[in-house]
């Protein structure tokens, strides 16, 4: 049995009230903890003509989320809620970033859907 859109969107926008950190992951698998890193707050936009949940650029921005990290290697993005609750790991695969030297780690767009 398939989920018609409006039920799908109704998940959707349940999800996107919970599911409102970005956090990064080193490429062990560890959370970053560097001194300047923070997990980053998301909001969510219902898109009806696709049926997903899209990420809201900062206001004045052309990203979603931004990161300040210091040596090493942003290997994976994650979801949490506000009780600490992963609901998500994407690994980035060969997007994965690797830093020399401190920087920023951009999130330029994100997204959700129910297939």
């Amino acid at each position: 049995m398939a989920f018609e859109d409006k039920a799908k969107k109704t998940m959707l926008e349940a999800f996107g009230e919970k599911a409102t950190e970005f956090a990064l992951y080193d490429d062990g698998g560890d959370e970053l903890d560097d001194e300047d890193y923070e997990r980053q707050t998301v909001s969510w936009s219902y898109d009806d003509s696709e049926v997903k949940l899209k990420a809201d650029k900062v206001e004045g921005e052309d990203y979603v989320a931004q990161f300040e990290v210091e040596e090493g290697t942003v290997q994976y993005v994650a979801l949490y809620d506000d009780e600490n609750d992963r609901h998500v790991m994407k690994d980035l695969e060969h997007n994965a970033e690797t830093y020399q030297a401190p920087g920023t780690f951009d999130i330029l767009a994100a997204e959700v859907e129910l297939v």
